[in-house]
């Protein structure tokens, strides 16, 4: 659309007189249907460049109505409460269901959402600046480390000694985890941690990187 709208700018005047007053769906209509012609050569170049676009535009719209009604179908069936929430698309629906995976329950809330599509704020502070950034890698090695020793049972203290850390940044890895997987709690964090798969993914990598490794956070 884009284009001809472009090209219908630059176009001669007879033919910008005849179709800038067009909107979309009746422009793509009118240049599909348009038969160039007449003594202008140049006019009838613009015209036949236009309707291959218009013919262009009108194909690649059936095909896109068509995969969304497949798409429609396909997603109803998967969920159909999804589909039939007010303002939840095909599209939507579909990108809800493939970011849930098989796993639903990792979107739990609000953060853990964000945090599985890496767009959850982590503290980014150094000194006297505050600020935040966005964590696109989601869980790291060192992170994953600290989540299967949660999972045992460890203490802050014991988590940082096996480590090779102090317990001051051995929490602020903690307190990243909690807010990546939503939890608002101890216990329910090494809950989320069970079904997140992290220890799923740790153990198919080999275990996670050793403190040497990886970076350590300002302190």
């Amino acid at each position: 659309m884009n284009q001809m709208t472009s090209m219908l700018v630059t176009a001669p005047e007879p033919v910008r007189a005849k179709y800038r007053s067009l909107k979309e769906k009746s422009l793509v209509t009118a240049l599909a249907s348009c038969r160039p012609g007449g003594d202008d050569p140049i006019a009838a170049a613009v015209l036949t460049a236009l309707r291959t676009l218009a013919k262009r535009h009108r194909f690649l719209t059936y095909q896109a109505d068509e995969l969304e009604s497949q798409l429609d179908v396909l997603v109803t069936a998967a969920n159909p409460a999804l589909r039939a929430a007010f303002g939840v698309g095909p599209g939507t629906a579909a990108q809800l269901l493939i970011t849930a995976g098989g796993n639903p329950e990792r979107l739990g809330s609000e953060a853990s959402f964000a945090a599985l599509c890496g767009a959850a704020p982590v503290q980014a502070s150094s000194g006297k600046t505050n600020k935040h950034r966005l964590s696109r890698g989601g869980v790291t090695p060192r992170q994953q480390a600290i989540a299967a020793l949660l999972v045992e049972g460890h203490t802050d203290a014991v988590i940082a000694d096996r480590l090779g850390m102090n317990i001051r940044t051995a929490r602020v890895h903690i307190a990243k985890l909690a807010a990546t997987l939503g939890s608002e709690s101890r216990a329910q964090l090494g809950y989320l941690i069970g079904q997140s798969g992290i220890l799923d993914r740790d153990q198919r990598r080999g275990r996670a990187q050793t403190p040497e490794q990886e970076e350590e956070p300002e302190r």
